[in-house]
Formats: C-alpha cells, structure tokens, sequence
C-alpha cells in the first residue's frame, strides 16, 4: 500500500518562526555535493537524478517565535519534509543536520547529546512526528511525544515557573472537550483537520491525545489541496 502510495501519511511539526498561511512547495530535490553528510539532501534543479518533492505546511497555530504546523505529502523523498522546511525558512525545532548549522549533526555524531548542544537546540530532537497513517478505513492514531507536547505548553504557551510544569494537567492549560477548547485552537486545530474526516467505524472510545486529554472524532476535513 505504501510502495502503490494508497497509504496516506500526515504529520505534525513545530517551525522555527510564525508561519502566517498555507505554504504549498514543489520543488524538486537531490543529494547535496556542498555537505560534509553523505546524505544530506537539498533542493535542485530538475535533472535525471533529482526527484519531484511536494509538500504542504498548514499552520494550526504560530506563537512566541514558532509555529505547530500540520504537514501533507504529495510524494516521499528522503528527508522531503525537513528539506523543504529548511528551504521555505521554517526550519523545524530541533534538526541539527537541516536547521541553522550542519555542523551540530556532526558534533552529535562524534559526542551524542552535550550541554553545547543544548545550547543551541531547544529540543534533543527534530519536532517531527506521524500523527497519522493509514488507508480507507485503516487509520492509525500516534498522541503527540511528551518533548513535542511539552514544547507547545511551555515554549508556545502561557509562562508558568518550571517547577509548575510536570504537574499540571491539559486541562489546567485550557483544554476542554468539544467546542470548548480554548487552548490557542492548537489541538482543537489538530483534531479537526487530523483526526476529523476519518472513518471509524467500529470504535467508540475517545483517542488519547497525550497523557491527559482525549476528544471524539468529529465531522470536517482536511482541505483537500493539503491531502
């Protein structure tokens, strides 16, 4: 189902930056001969070695310098997404081989994570995760990560002392079921244009959304132009 591309695949990402609209990319992409990394990849000029890459960012919610973006693909390059973030000037919190300098992904390679990587990166890792994959009515739910989660409530919420933090809850944050979520329309967002629109036929539970929240699928969809 994956190799025939039947098989659909959306993700969410956390941008560097406040991405303001949809951003529809198609470019095409290739390996890049200025990289110290064998595999590093960029966007090229069509060629018999570059492939076609089409990707599309829908911001769900930009705020203090970063954006919590929905992510679609029309096709399935290496690295596709993270290239074309990096390119557009979203790079994505967290990539050290496609973010600011390439030269931390090396760093990391020889040390593994250290106070100077730190430093520089807010995250230990690229802020990219698959929260949805699936065919027809053969859809898989993955709840955000904790260090993405985290990320979105602290760095992207309202400012609470840190020792505050691991003690509260989704809904001391402003979450509510249904209509009343008020949570900067950052999850409402991502249920209605993830989740929403999706065929579950024999479920009748809620879908966990990380530790402590947890909605029923609702009517809506994805736009189509970002499927």
């Amino acid at each position: 189902a994956v190799e025939k591309r039947e098989a659909t695949r959306t993700y969410l990402a956390i941008l560097e930056g406040e991405l303001e609209e949809k951003l529809n990319l198609e470019t095409h992409l290739g390996n890049d001969p200025d990289s110290e990394v064998f595999v590093k990849q960029r966007v090229t000029a069509p060629s018999r070695k570059s492939k076609a890459a089409q990707t599309c960012f829908r911001p769900l919610k930009s705020r203090n310098g970063f954006t919590l973006a929905l992510v679609t693909m029309g096709t399935g390059r290496k690295h596709q997404i993270r290239v074309h973030a990096q390119w557009s000037g979203f790079p994505i919190v967290g990539d050290k081989l496609y973010g600011s300098d390439e030269k931390l992904y090396l760093k990391f390679c020889q040390t593994g994570w250290t106070d100077e990587l730190a430093r520089v990166l807010p995250l230990q890792r690229q802020a990219l995760h698959a929260i949805r994959f699936g065919m027809h009515d053969n859809v898989f739910l993955a709840p955000l990560p904790s260090d993405m989660e985290g990320f979105c409530l602290y760095q992207m919420g309202k400012k609470y002392r840190t020792s505050d933090a691991p003690n509260r809850t989704f809904q001391e944050y402003g979450f509510h079921n249904g209509s009343g979520c008020n949570y900067f329309g950052i999850f409402c967002n991502v249920f209605l244009y993830v989740y929403s629109n999706a065929t579950f036929p024999t479920c009748k539970r809620p879908y966990s959304f990380g530790s402590s929240y947890s909605i029923y699928p609702t009517s809506g969809g994805i736009d189509a132009s970002c499927r």
